[in-house]
């Protein structure tokens, strides 16, 4: 299944076809309006879709818009000051069938924070959780964007982001959720982190180790480099990963390297990708794989890292990984034609 800029929606064979018992041509774009950014998938194979403009479309099976959820398929949720954007860019499913979205919402001061909030399966906001069930953050004075978010095994809530002044992106934003949507104060304290290992930072992609740490995948924007960050799970730098928690790899001395996702081999190294810049206007398909001790790991691709080509005269982006059971790994991004 694969999310696509319009709020658009796709099923592919495993031979790589369009499946075509998937609405009526093996995709859908939805007359909702809004580009997608991911999907989550429940135990009884229905569709969950998160757009811009905090915008949440659930699909059948068969990619027919499911209105059990707020009667037409699909809801335009307003968490901030009445009139003033939201943004919806991460989503998962609790064990229990919840929703629970992540992103920012403006606080009617031209300031966003940092927000996550819950669904019932119907569409309505769980009230159980947080107040009304939403909870913002000012984090970093200025502005604040929830990218990504993961759930541990004990049903706590770790969303991550970035959070920066006068619309730089100056530190990564990290905050833990309990169950009931306040923060966990086991967590660095407050529930809540900022750290920025470079003089600018940004964390798009995260996971949870095995060992409950954290993983963040992002950028070294003071170099323009990919870094790729470790926290332990109670928020305290992981130092024993790479040097002082963190790394930061230049694929070819030219500015604009990133990761966005992140991926966990069976053996706990960590599997990064995004894009490797080859000159000032061509960019490509970056992967590298890191070692649990945050060396790359020199048993793939002889250096740790690797580079494709998107296209001749074209750009590419890889912005999800996933690591398959036989071993390999699935990219999703985009091409940009020059």
């Amino acid at each position: 299944m694969v999310g696509a800029s319009g709020a658009a929606v796709a099923r592919i064979n495993i031979n790589g076809s369009l499946d075509t018992t998937f609405y009526t041509s093996g995709s859908r774009v939805s007359n909702f309006g809004g580009q997608a950014y991911q999907l989550a998938l429940t135990s009884d194979g229905k569709v969950y879709q998160i757009a811009e403009a905090a915008l949440v479309i659930r699909y059948h099976t068969d990619g027919a818009y499911d209105t059990a959820f707020n009667t037409s398929g699909s809801k335009d949720y307003d968490l901030g000051a009445d009139g003033h954007a939201d943004g919806g860019y991460a989503i998962l499913i609790q064990t229990d069938g919840l929703l629970v979205i992540g992103g920012n919402t403006d606080d009617g001061a031209d300031e966003d924070r940092f927000s996550v909030s819950r669904f019932l399966t119907d569409g309505t906001l769980d009230t159980a959780f947080s107040t009304n069930g939403t909870d913002w953050q000012d984090v970093v004075s200025g502005c604040d964007t929830g990218l990504a978010l993961a759930l541990q095994s004990d049903g706590l809530i770790v969303q991550s982001g970035y959070g920066g002044f006068g619309g730089l992106t100056d530190a990564i934003v990290v905050a833990r959720y309990q169950t009931n949507g306040v923060l966990d104060p086991a967590f660095d304290g407050d529930g809540k982190k900022t750290w920025s290992p470079f003089a600018t930072t940004e964390s798009i992609g995260m996971l949870i180790a095995t060992d409950g740490d954290l993983v963040f995948a992002g950028s070294d924007d003071t170099l323009k480099n990919a870094a790729v960050i470790r926290l332990m799970s109670n928020g305290a730098i992981e130092t024993s990963f790479a040097t002082g928690g963190f790394a930061s790899l230049d694929w070819s001395g030219q500015e604009g390297d990133y990761f966005r996702g992140v991926a966990l081999d069976s053996d706990g190294s960590v599997v990064l990708a995004g894009t490797a810049a080859q000159t000032t206007t061509h960019f490509d398909f970056g992967i590298a794989r890191y070692l649990p001790s945050g060396a790359l790991d020199t048993a793939f691709s002889t250096d740790g890292k690797a580079t494709t080509t998107a296209n001749k005269g074209s750009s590419g982006e890889i912005r999800a990984i996933l690591g398959l059971p036989n071993g390999q790994i699935l990219g999703v991004g985009s091409i940009a034609v020059h």
